[in-house]
């Protein structure tokens, strides 16, 4: 391939032309060649992602005085990975001096540089505007390293930028892709797999796939496909799980799942049981409320309901902060939010409950009404293979259905098969407040039940 470096030099500026030892297949010509000014590329395992980057960089160092950046998701890696492959890449006769093993950089005849950076050290990612940058495996990034360090240092010379890499389950990769959609002509979307790479053979990319026994795994990490549930807490069919619930007949009976917090989100859902379907279709997400202000919110959008019970997460009845001598459960039951009953600590009976709902069809959520409860269990993925969190760290949603299905699991006949790790004592169960205590009664578990005090 011949690439034209621009010389710097004042007067008639020319243009020397050097050799780079490589051929790009179709596709990744395809994205070398599409004009816009951003470019996100999905692409499967072994397609080029490597090279099409390097090839991009090299390119845009033809400008004289150009800075551009490729980076990785991490330092090590690119150091690792990416240096000596581009360092193989780039004439020697290119440059102005030998690279840089220091900085990663390399300083061409035309004074424009190339710096190779690491994602996890957003820190090293600011100095000269670059005029072009090149995000390697981004879905493995944090967004911030895009939206608060990257992009704006495009701003001041209108660089352009390539993303590059497979896709990681429904995180900011996915949105990013989804925004891009919406606005064609700035942003040039690519979708390639292993198979358009014409410099594998058949037969081996027929072997990656009777190797690998995961479907999630193949689709995501070998077809580049955003809907792979690989890693997943939840697997689902979206069709089935989002669909538009009606709200329910003034006769029927609602149910309530709560899950409190003060600095995170208090999240609350409403739901009702019909056909031994449990369809959910409202929500509340707010943070930085106190209790009683979240308690007079929720009671607010609950107007008109006949809510039979509600599970509010256990630790809110613990001592609360804003009032010392009462709890968190005290407000809401003095909103009139009642009965209340602690929900179960037993996450994974009520994961498994949740699952077996929406693998029998029994699960229904409003996709217009509910969106943070679906952003969430579109994203919940296991971290460190024991909790389950979102990429942004929210989950409280995901908390408020645990509680409400396992609330409801006897009214959806669901059989509770309690988890092994669940340390449940009913010595050490929250009790009401001791001018609550005469106006609870309790469930046959054994479990506080508030009601308003007449």
């Amino acid at each position: 391939m011949d690439i034209g470096l621009i010389d710097g030099d004042s007067g008639t500026p020319g243009k020397k032309h050097f050799q780079l030892d490589i051929k790009l297949h179709p596709t990744q010509k395809i994205v070398d060649q599409d004009p816009s000014r951003f470019v996100i590329a999905r692409c499967g395992r072994k397609w080029g992602k490597s090279t099409t980057g390097f090839v991009k960089s090299i390119k845009h160092a033809g400008i004289p005085g150009a800075i551009v950046w490729y980076v990785g998701p991490t330092y090590k890696q690119t150091k690792r990975i990416g240096w000596k492959k581009i360092k193989r890449l780039i004439p020697r006769e290119a440059l102005q001096r030998k690279p840089n093993e220091t900085d990663l950089s390399f300083t061409f005849k035309n004074e424009a540089e190339i710096y190779l950076m690491g994602a996890d050290e957003p820190d090293s990612l600011r100095g000269p505007d670059p005029n072009y940058v090149v995000l390697e495996e981004a879905a493995l990034m944090d967004p911030d390293v895009w939206y608060k360090v990257l992009r704006p240092n495009l701003a001041p010379k209108k660089a352009k930028a390539l993303f590059i890499g497979n896709p990681k389950g429904l995180n900011w990769y996915y949105d990013l892709w989804q925004e891009a959609e919406k606005q064609p002509g700035i942003w040039g979307l690519h979708h390639y797999t292993i198979y358009d790479n014409p410099h594998i053979d058949g037969e081996e990319v027929a072997q990656c796939r009777l190797d690998c026994k995961n479907e999630a795994i193949w689709r995501q990490e070998y077809l580049a496909e955003f809907e792979s549930d690989a890693g997943r807490v939840f697997h689902f069919n979206e069709a089935d799980v989002f669909k538009t619930v009606r709200d329910p007949q003034r006769t029927a009976i609602c149910y309530r799942g709560i899950d409190w917090g003060m600095r995170d989100p208090t999240a609350c859902l409403w739901a009702y049981v019909e056909a031994g379907i449990l369809k959910v279709f409202r929500e509340h997400s707010q943070a930085n409320l106190a209790a009683s202000q979240q308690a007079q919110l929720i009671k607010a959008k609950s107007e008109n309901l006949r809510c039979d019970m509600t599970a509010l997460s256990h630790d809110a009845f613990r001592q609360d902060p804003e009032m010392k001598g009462l709890t968190v459960a005290w407000h809401f039951v003095r909103a009139g939010i009642s009965p209340l009953v602690p929900s179960s600590r037993d996450k994974a009976a009520a994961r498994d409950l949740i699952q077996k709902l929406m693998d029998e069809g029994k699960l229904q959520i409003d996709p217009e009404r509910c969106p943070m409860l679906r952003r969430q269990l579109q994203k919940l993925e296991w971290q460190d293979t024991l909790l389950e969190k979102t990429e942004d760290g929210d989950d409280d949603s995901c908390d408020a259905l645990h509680y409400l299905v396992y609330l409801l699991a006897s009214r959806l006949l669901l059989q509770v098969e309690k988890s092994k790790t669940e340390k449940r004592d009913k010595n050490k169960l929250y009790l009401p407040d001791r001018e609550d205590r005469d106006s609870a009664r309790f469930s046959q578990s054994g479990d506080p039940v508030y009601h308003v005090s007449q």
